[in-house]
């Protein structure tokens, strides 16, 4: 059998050392029947000839079928070279051409196996009980033929069957082997999608935390710097506020640590108060916010996290690129879900450099849970909406998890202040522009500094 070529090369040779020597003691003892019988010159012709195919089976199936075949032709040729012995060679003989992996041979094996099952009981027999001194009643002479036909059809077709059943076994195995192998590959990308999503996850948590804590520091420190020596009091003031930024940035960052070393899931208790300390940062960093609240939040906290992510992208990006001289206008309605609106007017350039992951990773957690997140610009003034309707909250609850499927996010950059004038006068800005466009380069309007001068804002 073909299982031979699995083992090592020493159990290959003991076992076709083994093969041989059976093969060649049935050749032998079929020779030894005949040596004194007449037509015995066609007997050792065709116990050769077998002993030959039963070599070279696993070799050349064709010179096999050849040589198996011209064996029996010359028994036919003369009932009394009939072989006994050497004919049982034709059971693994056979059992090659069922276990091979093509129809067609196993066919052409099943239809010779069948042949030579038949025909010797059809041929051979009647004409050695003719020969016979006293020929038996027709009875028993076609028992005798049936018996001599199911001896050979359990030689011959019997060997086929082995082998086809072996083929089975073996293509069983490698199925089964397969659906693991499937199974394992399966699994591991699921591992590296899951990997991969979590990943995106951290990166925009950790882009909300230092970026909006960034954009608070940067903004106070000027302002302190510029009130040190008229005002120390707000300068002291601008100081605290950027001590109590540092220390929530730092939890908030040690907790998403802690998340990416356990492989624990982003989650967050957001809530008023979080809302409402936002709020009076970016307040105090000299922005005016006229923010109106409607409905009851709801009971999931990724909701509420991705609403709170969302106000906080939003109002960093007004304040690095907005005009701060006015007001930025929010309003936030809760339902199943909840739909942010926050718009602000845009200045000629940024105070702060942008990446354009802020609005992309928004809206990939947007996405995540049903919704959408729109950018547009009119007239000067920037607008983002979020919608996270009642289908993402039936997501979430349904998967476990609102950042599931990811969408990967694109690297752009904030369009520059030539290509926001240009386009500030069209209506809808399509949802692929990552940033907030940006003003004029100058010193922030807050409650720390005076308005700036002409000179200053140039």
């Amino acid at each position: 059998m073909n299982d031979i070529w699995s083992r090592g090369p020493r159990a290959r040779r003991w076992i076709m050392a083994a093969e041989a020597l059976s093969g060649l003691v049935l050749t032998g003892l079929s020779l030894s029947v005949m040596s004194g019988q007449q037509g015995s010159g066609w007997g050792v012709a065709a116990s050769v000839a077998i002993f030959i195919a039963f070599l070279v089976r696993r070799h050349t199936l064709r010179l096999t079928f050849v040589l198996a075949a011209a064996g029996g032709i010359m028994q036919l040729l003369d009932p009394h070279a009939f072989i006994i012995f050497g004919d049982f060679l034709y059971a693994p003989i056979c059992a090659e051409f069922g276990v091979h992996r093509d129809a067609r041979v196993r066919r052409l094996g099943l239809a010779a196996a069948v042949a030579a099952a038949v025909t010797p009981a059809a041929v051979i027999m009647p004409q050695l009980i003719l020969d016979a001194p006293a020929p038996p009643h027709w009875a028993t002479a076609l028992g005798l033929c049936v018996m001599f036909a199911g001896a050979a059809a359990i030689v011959s077709v019997g060997g086929w069957a082995w082998g086809y059943l072996r083929l089975q076994q073996r293509l069983r195995v490698e199925s089964a082997i397969a659906a693991q192998l499937s199974d394992a590959e399966r699994v591991r990308l699921e591992q590296t999608a899951a990997q991969s999503a979590f990943r995106e996850q951290i990166a925009a948590e950790m882009h909300d935390v230092v970026g909006h804590s960034w954009a608070v520091v940067a903004a106070q420190a000027d302002g302190a710097r510029y009130a040190m020596r008229t005002s120390p009091e707000i300068a002291e003031r601008a100081l605290e506020t950027i001590a109590d930024v540092a220390r929530t940035s730092i939890t908030e960052l040690r907790q998403i640590l802690r998340q990416l070393r356990y492989s624990e899931g982003v989650e967050g208790q957001i809530g008023a108060e979080q809302q409402s300390a936002l709020l009076d940062r970016m307040r105090s960093a000299g922005m005016t916010i006229d923010f109106a609240e409607t409905g009851e939040p709801p009971a999931s906290q990724q909701i509420r996290l991705t609403a709170y992510r969302a106000l906080t992208e939003s109002l960093t990006n007004a304040l690095k690129h907005g005009d701060l001289r006015a007001p930025v206008h929010v309003r936030l309605e809760w339902n199943s879900g909840f739909t942010l609106d926050v718009e602000n007017r845009v200045a000629a350039c940024s105070r702060l450099p942008g990446s354009g992951l802020g609005i992309v990773g928004l809206r990939d957690r947007a996405r995540s849970l049903g919704g959408d997140l729109v950018t547009t610009t009119d007239g000067g003034t920037w607008r983002v909406h979020v919608d996270v309707p009642d289908a993402g909250r039936a997501r979430l609850e349904t998967t476990g998890s609102a950042a599931d499927t990811p969408v990967t996010p694109t690297h752009a950059d904030p369009p520059s202040s030539k290509a926001m004038a240009t386009e500030a006068s069209s209506e809808a800005r399509t949802a692929d522009e990552p940033s907030v466009a940006t003003t004029a380069t100058r010193r922030p309007a807050s409650p720390l500094t005076t308005t700036p001068t002409s000179e200053e804002s140039s």
